[in-house]
C-alpha cells in the first residue's frame, strides 16, 4: 500500500511540475520591417528567464547608401536585443544600395556560418563593428572595417578578403600594430593595413590644383579654371576616409596628366561620361595633394604677307585674310587647315616662311580663271609664325615693297624685323 501511494505521490508532483512549467513559459515569435530592415523577432520566458532577441533577415528595402542597425528593436512593450544575423531562410537577400554599414549591438552572433555574407551587400565598403563580435565578415568591395574596441587574437580569421581590406582600429597603439603586423602572425598580416582608430575622426586636408578643366569632389566641391592660369582650393576630409572625385575638360582641353600625391593615376581614371574622368583614393592617412592639368590645345598661330598678294586661312576662331599686314587666329590642335596664298596681278610669291625656315617647297601650285595660286594644309602642334613674301614678276626683280632691312632684298633677316615690330606692338 505505501509503494502504491508513494508511485501515486511522485506521479502527481510530476504532473504539478509540468502544469507549472506549461504555465510559466512563453514563447512568441513574429517578423517586423523597420526603416527598410527586417528583423525576426523571438520572445522566450520560462521560470524567470527571458531571452528578448532580434535577428537581421535582411536589408532589401534600405534605400540609403550609409545604414546602422541598431542595438535593440522596440515592439509596443517589448525591447529586443539585436543579435546577429540570421541563418539562410531560402528567400533571397541583397542590396546595392549601401556602402557603409554600421552595427551598433554591443555583442554580435553571427547565428549561422554565413555571417555577413547572407545579406548581399555587393556595393559595400566601409563596415562599422561598435562591439565584439564573432561573425563572419565577407563582402565583395568591402576596403575598410573599423573597429571601437581591440578584438580578440582569433578574430582576423573571421574575415575574408583580407588582402583588399584596412582595418581601423580603435586604442591600436603603435606596439599593438606591430604585434599584430610581425611576420608570421597568422591572419593579421593579411590585412592591407592596420591603423588606429578614433570615434572622434582626426581630419586631413586634400589640396586641388586645376589647370584648363573643372574638378568636382563629394557635395558641392568645386574647382574650375577656364584661363590656363590654375585654380587651387582645400578641403578638409575623415582620417582614413576615401576621397572620389571627378574631372571635366573645358571648351577643347584635353587631359595631361592626374597626379595623386606625385603618383601618375591618369591611366587609372574611369569614364564618367564622354567629357568626365572619375578616380576614387582610398584610405588617406594624411595631407593628400591632386593635381589635374589639362591642356589649352588652341595654339596661336601669325599669318603675315607682304605686299603683292595675299594668304587667306579658315582657323578654329574664324577666316580671315592678310596683305601687307598680320593676323593672328586660334588653331585647334590635331585639326589640319587648309591656307591659300595667291600673288596680286604683276607679283609672283617670292617664299613661304614658317619660324623663320623656307617651307615653300610644301606649297601646291594652282591654276583657275583668275590666274596662279598655292595652297597648303597645316596642323600646328605648336605656336607658329608665318610669313609669306611677294616680288614682282622677273621684269621688276629687286623690288623692295617689302624689304624691311633695307638691304635691297627679301630674306629672312625681314622676319626678323617685323617680328619685331610685332613685338614691339
Amino acid at each position: 500500500m505505501k509503494k502504491l501511494f508513494k508511485q501515486r505521490f511522485i506521479l502527481a508532483v510530476l504532473m504539478l511540475v509540468g502544469m507549472a512549467t506549461q504555465a510559466g513559459a512563453q514563447t512568441s515569435e513574429e517578423t517586423v520591417t523597420v526603416n527598410g530592415a527586417t528583423y525576426q523577432l523571438k520572445y522566450e520566458s520560462t521560470w524567470g528567464y527571458t531571452q528578448v532577441d532580434a535577428y537581421l533577415l535582411n536589408l532589401n528595402g534600405v534605400t540609403t547608401a550609409e545604414f546602422t542597425v541598431p542595438p535593440a528593436i522596440t515592439v509596443g512593450s517589448r525591447v529586443y536585443n539585436v543579435r546577429g544575423i540570421k541563418k539562410s531562410d531560402g528567400t533571397t537577400r541583397s542590396n546595392t544600395k549601401i556602402t557603409s554599414l554600421t552595427f551598433a549591438a554591443t555583442s554580435l552572433n553571427s547565428n549561422d556560418d554565413g555571417g555577413l555574407s547572407l545579406l548581399g551587400l555587393t556595393n559595400l565598403k566601409k563596415l562599422y563593428i561598435t562591439g565584439n563580435t564573432n561573425m563572419k565578415i565577407s563582402a565583395p568591395s568591402l576596403t575598410d572595417i573599423y573597429l571601437t574596441s581591440l578584438p580578440g587574437d582569433n578574430w582576423a580569421r573571421q574575415v575574408e578578403n583580407r588582402s583588399q581590406i584596412t582595418l581601423h582600429v580603435a586604442g591600436a597603439d603603435e606596439s599593438w600594430i606591430a604585434e599584430k603586423t610581425a611576420n608570421g602572425v597568422a591572419y593579421w598580416t593579411d590585412f592591407k593595413a592596420i591603423v588606429p582608430y578614433s570615434e572622434t575622426e582626426e581630419t586631413i586636408k586634400v589640396h586641388v590644383s586645376v589647370t584648363n578643366a573643372t574638378f568636382y569632389g563629394t557635395g558641392s566641391e568645386k574647382v574650375q579654371d577656364l584661363s590656363g592660369s590654375t585654380a587651387t582650393a582645400v578641403f578638409e576630409k575623415p582620417k582614413f576616409s576615401d576621397y572620389t572625385f571627378r574631372v571635366e575638360s573645358v571648351g577643347w582641353s584635353t587631359l595631361r596628366h592626374v597626379l595623386v600625391n606625385g603618383k601618375d593615376v591618369t591611366s587609372e581614371l574611369s569614364t564618367a561620361s564622354s567629357t568626365s574622368k572619375e578616380y576614387t583614393a582610398y584610405t588617406l592617412s594624411g595631407d593628400t595633394y591632386i593635381q589635374v592639368v589639362y591642356d589649352d590645345p588652341l595654339m596661336d598661330v601669325y599669318f603675315s604677307a607682304s605686299l603683292g598678294g595675299k594668304m587667306s586661312f579658315t582657323m578654329n576662331s574664324g577666316s580671315w585674310f592678310v596683305e601687307n599686314s598680320q593676323e593672328k587666329a586660334d588653331h585647334l590642335q590635331g585639326k589640319n587647315y587648309e591656307v591659300t596664298i595667291r600673288p596680286n596681278e604683276g607679283y609672283v610669291l617670292a617664299t613661304l616662311w614658317k619660324n623663320g625656315t623656307d617651307i615653300t617647297e610644301n606649297l601646291t601650285e594652282q591654276q583657275d580663271a583668275e590666274g596662279t595660286y598655292y595652297t597648303m594644309t597645316i596642323s600646328n602642334t605648336q605656336s607658329a609664325f608665318y610669313f609669306c613674301s611677294f616680288q614682282k614678276d622677273p621684269d621688276a626683280v629687286g623690288s623692295t615693297d617689302y624689304d624691311l632691312n633695307g638691304d635691297g632684298e627679301i630674306n629672312v633677316s625681314d622676319i626678323d624685323k617685323l617680328i619685331e615690330r610685332i613685338n614691339a606692338q
